[in-house]
């Protein structure tokens, strides 16, 4: 009963009485142990995929997928309780560059790095994840267009104190900042928003910082 109807796999007989009786028990619990085994395997494994397809591999950050869940609750929470967010896109400059010269294992320190420099910038109430590729979203909880401004300009200045491979490869980000004060745009409208903004940063040769309320 334990084992199938509770799958308590971690159920033991006693092995007590005659002989033949103790050894039947022992052989029993021995095939509960591996039954057990295997189902702890088995736990490990599915939540090892179910990390994988919402975890990104290279900086354990949300992807893409898991991101966009947790923004858009985010958001509808704010909404709810009338509080301001921004919505940062940053994206690392010239980053096939760094890749090209000094390979794609520099660009993966890069990478790493950049997310510890926006670690050290923002609460651990915000939201960080990985869009793809260079390009990351944070979400920042409670914040005005002021404190935003701060922040991504803490992020900038940040990674411009990163070394990357040897002391002449500097790293510097373009950040747009999307100021939510109220309105129902959706997940995919802002992010746009942020990415634009971000774009207008690199067009005016990246390093910097443009913010938009709306």
């Amino acid at each position: 009963h334990e084992v199938t109807e509770r799958h308590n796999f971690g159920a033991r007989v006693a092995t007590e009485g005659n002989d033949e009786i103790a050894r039947l028990g022992s052989c029993f619990n021995a095939m509960l142990a591996e039954l057990e085994k295997r189902a702890a395997e088995k736990t490990a494994f599915e939540a090892q995929l179910k990390r994988q397809a919402l975890n990104d591999d290279l900086t354990g950050l949300p992807n893409r997928r898991l991101l966009a869940d947790r923004l858009t609750y985010a958001l509808d929470l704010a909404r709810r309780r009338s509080h301001e967010v921004a919505l940062l896109y940053i994206d690392l400059d010239k980053f096939k560059q760094l890749n090209d010269t000094c390979g794609h294992a520099a660009g993966d320190d890069a990478l790493r790095s950049l997310v510890a420099a926006i670690n050290s910038a923002i609460r651990s109430t915000d939201l960080l994840g990985r869009i793809g590729g260079d390009e990351f979203a944070v979400l920042l909880v409670d914040c005005s267009e002021n404190d935003a401004r701060i922040v991504a300009e803490r992020i900038r200045q940040s990674v411009r104190e990163l070394r990357i491979s040897d002391d002449a490869t500097r790293l510097s980000v373009s950040t747009g900042v999307v100021c939510i004060t109220g309105g129902k745009q959706s997940l995919n409208a802002l992010l746009g928003q942020a990415d634009g903004l971000m774009y207008a940063t690199k067009r005016r040769g990246g390093d910097g910082v443009c913010v938009q309320s709306i």
